[in-house]
């Protein structure tokens, strides 16, 4: 179409081994670095079954959609121009983060979200948004900086011919004149066939064409034109949450999502960017899984622990403005508290520094020696300021459950980029004030690590006790190390039946562990599935950030005795945990013990998995276990007599 112009801290060193949040276990982000050439650094997500023009899947939208994402960037290192025209590829010339174009005409159209600055000499950066179908298109940009290094929600409709673009739930641009059908594209069209082939490349790079791209100009159209320096740039960056819908789910400002997005009915694609690890991005909604290209120097993308939700948020953001005069400055305030304070030397020029601490541990922590910290800092610096050498003092009494017994046995470590590489110590100078102290000559990722040895979690108590709703269990712990929560385990006393999970800290926030700490804590559950007149036996599981598993000895038995008799229907429940990798549990009910049959077909309805259950009257539970299958969607349905049940699991490996 366009001719192509265009990252306690608990760092209990008396107490702490690992990790704690490990990507993959909840929030994770990808990382970009802007080096989108030659096929790598970037997403590809295919719009068709089979390529290259099969069946489109549900997510090539193009009349009226969303397309929601949230993003973090910094503006030195995503130098793009985008500009507001009625070009509809006007965004291009902007750090492309979401590239849905074609080459030649004829088509359905195209769309593209960039940023870039509004003008040559503007210091901030922009989202640009622009849809086209051959001479008719749009692209409007919006006013809100987007590479601050913050987390922002950034949000672009097309209604008709008015688009629009939303930051942090504010309208930030709107505009008419692009395309009112369609832009979605066309299943039916032949492949751009220009030549010669771009370099260094073994098949044509506009087979890309039937492909979402994120990060990265799709075609590489500099190599094919010898652009130098390139005009068509790749986003440099964190990229988490996409989401594409087939509606317009915005058109006045709103509240940004406060979690991970759900599926719905008018979700078609959702990317929740948490697999953490390999080469495939999951599509939640099961229509069409992304493939990641990794390369580069440095190379990427790669897994970050970095995510605008859950654990891996900032637990504690603060930014100060600096210049030549300032020597000291010190990053807590009410309610934001880094535990840091900076000195400097030999400061220049004025711009502003932010201190960022996480509350968990730094991503595969190369290079620290001993027991790394669950806490880790991510300083950053923006404008023309800057130092010839920095003190960071880090406040102990600062940092919640911080454990630290014996300051003089820390190191302080940096490595230049947050979630990548090796760490190298600092040097260190001696404990003072209560504060840890350590020079450096720049910023970036920062973690403690420690040679002392850990102690065990210990646990002080186990009781149940039979109530009018059921069986309340309490426990209590003297002290925690890298506790992520507890799982609760329940059999029937009288059966020789293996212990179920009936509730676990990843659905039930009072489960949930305290991480690292030294201080006694307590916890409560009530279990109201049980039957009167039955006695159950209990245990207890913990389970550290980094998936290590700990089963206790200590079994409690509670004899039921005055819950009310609870009545069973036929009903199939949501696997758990969902997603999966490579067990997960099956909960049904039966009102009579009887046959059930459990069966697992993929998306194309194709069964992969048959079997006969015995089973009895009231809750049963069967471990599924995927070994044998590939990542991805799967429908399992239990069938009982005149009973059927379907629901969805996911599968990521």
């Amino acid at each position: 179409m366009r001719l192509q112009r265009l990252l306690t801290f608990l760092l209990t060193f008396a107490h702490l081994p690992l990790l704690a949040q490990p990507v993959g276990s909840g929030q994770a982000s990808l990382r970009f670095f802007g080096n989108g050439i030659n096929d790598i650094d970037r997403v590809k997500i295919p719009l068709l079954n089979p390529l290259p023009n099969g069946a489109s899947l549900p997510l090539n939208v193009g009349n009226n959609f969303t397309i929601e994402f949230w993003m973090r960037a910094n503006a030195s290192q995503n130098n793009g121009i985008v500009y507001n025209t009625f070009d509809g590829d006007g965004w291009i010339t902007g750090n492309v983060i979401v590239d849905r174009d074609i080459i030649n005409s004829p088509d359905n159209g195209d769309y593209g979200i960039a940023m870039g600055r509004p003008a040559p000499s503007s210091p901030i950066r922009v989202v640009a948004f622009g849809c086209a179908t051959s001479s008719l298109g749009r692209t409007i940009i919006g006013s809100t900086n987007v590479a601050d290094g913050n987390w922002h929600h950034v949000a672009v409709t097309k209604s008709g011919g008015t688009i629009r673009i939303f930051v942090d739930g504010n309208l930030d641009a709107s505009g008419a004149g692009a395309p009112s059908g369609s832009v979605s594209y066309n299943n039916a069209r032949a492949l751009s066939g220009r030549t010669p082939n771009p370099p260094a490349f073994p098949t044509n790079t506009w087979d890309n064409e039937p492909y979402i791209v994120l990060a990265a100009e799709k075609h590489d159209y500099d190599q094919y034109v010898n652009n130098s320096p390139p005009q068509y740039l790749s986003y440099n960056g964190f990229l988490d949450e996409l989401r594409i819908s087939n509606i317009v789910r915005y058109s006045a400002s709103f509240t940004p999502p406060s979690a991970p997005f759900a599926l719905d009915a008018n979700t078609v694609a959702l990317y929740h960017f948490d697999e953490g690890t390999g080469t495939t991005l999951t599509d939640a909604a099961g229509s069409s899984n992304g493939v990641i290209n990794v390369g580069g120097t440095p190379s990427g993308p790669v897994w970050s622990s970095e995510s605008p939700f859950g654990a891996n948020a900032a637990a504690a953001t603060v930014t100060r403005s600096v210049n030549n005069s300032t020597t000291s400055a010190n990053f807590n305030d009410v309610g934001q508290i880094t535990g840091v304070t900076i000195d400097f030397a030999g400061a220049s020029g004025s711009g502003t520094v932010r201190v960022q601490r996480f509350a968990n541990a730094p991503l595969n922590p190369t290079g620290v020696a001993g027991n790394v910290s669950q806490y880790r800092w991510i300083i950053t610096s923006l404008g023309s300021f800057s130092f010839t050498s920095a003190t960071l003092r880090f406040a102990i009494a600062d940092i919640p459950n911080n454990g630290v017994v014996n300051p003089s046995t820390v190191t302080i470590y940096r490595r230049p980029t947050p979630d990548n590489g090796s760490f190298a110590s600092l040097s260190m100078l001696p404990p003072l004030g209560g504060e840890l102290r350590a020079t450096t000559s720049a910023f970036s990722e920062f973690a403690f690590g420690s040679g002392d040895n850990p102690l065990p979690v210990e646990l002080s108590g186990f009781v149940g006790e039979s109530v009018a709703e059921g069986v309340r269990l309490s426990w209590s712990t003297i002290s925690e190390r890298n506790n992520a929560g507890f799982l609760l385990l329940r059999r029937e006393a009288t059966s020789s039946d293996d212990f179920q999970t009936v509730a676990s800290y990843q659905t039930n926030n009072a489960l949930r562990g305290r991480g690292t700490t030294n201080q006694p804590s307590s916890y409560a559950f009530l279990d109201a599935g049980v039957e009167s007149g039955k006695r159950y036996a209990y245990r207890l599981r913990s389970q550290d950030y980094d998936g290590s598993i700990y089963d206790y000895s200590n079994e409690v038995v509670v004899e039921v005795r005055n819950a009310p008799t609870k009545r069973y229907d036929y009903r199939l429940f949501q696997n758990y945990p969902n997603p999966f990798n490579p067990t997960t549990t099956i909960v049904f009910t039966m009102r009579d013990a009887g046959k059930a049959t459990l069966v697992v077909c993929d998306l194309l309805g194709k069964e992969v998995f048959r079997t006969v259950i015995d089973a009895k009257a009231g809750e049963n539970r069967y471990r599924f276990d995927a070994t044998g299958l590939s990542s991805g969607a799967y429908f399992y349905s239990l069938r009982a007599g005149a009973f059927s049940q379907t629901r969805k699991m996911l599968l990521m490996k």
